[in-house]
């Protein structure tokens, strides 16, 4: 069993502990307006290293993007989150983003390859850094952003998030009069869930051969795709591709597993601690809860949507009551020799759940 705040308090404590832990404030410039790791054990921060997945780009992008979804919805005091956004967005031009508005992993990492898992991201804050102040210019950038990211191979590549904000920065550039501009995109995003429905089982590889957060991101393609076209093979393609989603969880009566999908590693490259064991819950589990919420009205029913309730609230797990989290709950006892069944101690990128959650709590 699981007893834990709301949500709407969870939240708030949440921004309140980034704020004040999770800053690269010690830094010069622009870089202090990062948000980094911090080791809840000891108050040390990460904010300079050579490990990509405790960087101050990628995913740490959910936490600016909590701390607009806060603010936006009253969970959090405008006045004080105001000047950090302002900070993170100009921090963000400059060192997570290159003159052709292809992502950086961190500002330390200019040598590496775009990730193009990084770009729906990045243009999701700016999209909605747009809708909380109306200014052309974030529009433009999260525009940009997208387009960009379909020049570097997107349409062949599942990414995070990709398709709901493709879509959404679709509407707001007809709500801007760019109607052509969003069509040119809304084309290239069928087409991308064409191939990909012609593929069937011959998923191509992302950063590892398969796994949940592929086959998540498939499902929302379809079934954007389905919505703007209302083409059967796109439901179709749904319907055959939603067991292999499930599959990946369970119903085992415990609130850390139960249609919880299983995710391999996470404590390794993403925590303090470094152990190879399975993580409970892991906060993209909630992508699997996101994409049963997405489906087409002839395939979600009550028990899609109770899992996806389930699958939301198992993960407020990985938040302790003074607002500080865990990135990793490794599960097992012990993981080669070394015990576990542990936090991480690590705060890191587990606030994606979040983020998640408080957009489909009202539809954003």
């Amino acid at each position: 069993m699981l007893f834990h705040l709301p949500l709407g308090e969870v939240v708030r404590r949440r921004v309140a502990f980034i704020a004040c832990h999770q800053r690269a404030v010690e830094r010069p410039g622009l870089l202090a307006h990062a948000f980094v790791p911090v080791n809840t054990r000891t108050g040390l921060t990460g904010a300079t290293n050579g490990w990509p997945d405790w960087s101050d780009g990628s995913e740490r992008i959910a936490m600016p993007l909590l701390l607009q979804a806060a603010t936006v919805r009253g969970l959090a005091d405008p006045e004080e989150t105001g000047s950090l956004l302002d900070g993170w967005s100009r921090f963000a031009v400059r060192h997570l983003l290159d003159e052709t508005d292809a992502p950086r992993r961190g500002s330390q990492t200019w040598h590496l390859e775009p990730r193009l898992y990084d770009m729906p991201w990045l243009a999701r804050f700016f999209l909605d850094r747009h809708r909380a102040h109306g200014r052309e210019e974030d529009l433009e950038r999260a525009a940009r952003i997208i387009e960009r990211r379909f020049d570097l191979g997107g349409a062949t590549h599942l990414s995070i998030d990709d398709s709901p904000t493709t879509t959404a920065v679709c509407d707001a550039l007809d709500t801007a009069g760019q109607n052509a501009r969003a069509a040119r995109l809304r084309e290239q995003l069928v087409d991308s869930a064409r191939r990909f429905a012609r593929l069937g089982r011959q998923l191509p590889a992302h950063e590892v051969s398969y796994e949940q957060a592929i086959v998540a991101p498939l499902l929302d393609l379809l079934s954007d795709a389905y919505a703007l076209t209302g083409e059967a093979v796109f439901h179709d393609a749904i319907e055959e591709r939603l067991p292999w989603l499930l599959a990946f969880g369970g119903p085992q009566p415990h609130a850390r597993l139960h249609g919880i999908a299983i995710r391999h590693w996470d404590g390794y490259w993403f925590g303090e601690n470094r152990l190879w064991g399975d993580v409970f819950p892991h906060y993209w589990s909630t992508l699997t809860a996101t994409t049963l919420l997405r489906l087409p009205a002839t395939l979600r029913t009550p028990d899609t949507d109770r899992l996806a309730e389930t699958i939301f609230r198992a993960n407020l797990a990985n938040y302790h009551e003074d607002g500080s989290a865990t990135c990793a709950f490794v599960m097992p006892s012990a993981v080669d020799g070394r015990p576990a069944h542990t936090a991480d101690p690590l705060a890191n990128d587990q606030d994606w759940h979040l983020v998640l959650w408080l957009r489909h709590h009202d539809g954003r």
